[in-house]
């Protein structure tokens, strides 16, 4: 069920009066955030609000960041390996161009490389045909600048 219209929000489970389990629902949580890799391969609504917050807001938060930590390994650029933490969730469809804030459009990148990114000297590609929990689903690539004399 998605809720497009500004302000409005997805309605409890106590407001739907569905039958809950909450050590069920809490363990069934704990066990996404072990699985970080395969969330996007559950089916349904969940998956979605655990992957993909949309426009919603423009920073990833932990969940996301913890999927895309554990798909890109830490960092997407080859050879670069600084530490997850200290890295940056980049949309790669900019914010501003209507970009969302889900693991599929979203990679890390280090202060350095982020700003490579933006300046153009790093290029981001996605592999449309493959799961965006796939390793192999973005690659990170110098763009080498021709200079003619």
């Amino acid at each position: 069920m998605e809720y497009d219209i500004p302000g409005e929000r997805e309605p409890s489970l106590a407001e739907l009066g569905a039958d809950t389990d909450l050590a069920a629902m809490t363990e069934f949580e704990a066990d996404l955030d072990e699985h970080a890799s395969s969330w996007n391969r559950f089916l349904g609504e969940t998956s979605r609000h655990v992957l993909d917050v949309g426009r919603s807001r423009r920073i990833a938060p932990p969940k996301i960041r913890r999927a895309l930590s554990t798909r890109d390994g830490g960092f997407s650029a080859p050879g670069c390996d600084t530490d997850p933490t200290r890295c940056e969730a980049h949309h790669i469809t900019y914010w501003e161009h209507r970009g969302e804030t889900s693991v599929s459009d979203m990679v890390l990148l280090c202060v350095k490389h982020h700003h490579m990114v933006h300046e153009g000297r790093c290029r981001i590609t996605r592999n449309e045909a493959l799961d965006p929990g796939d390793p192999s689903y973005i690659a990170v690539t110098r763009v080498r600048r021709v200079t003619t004399p």
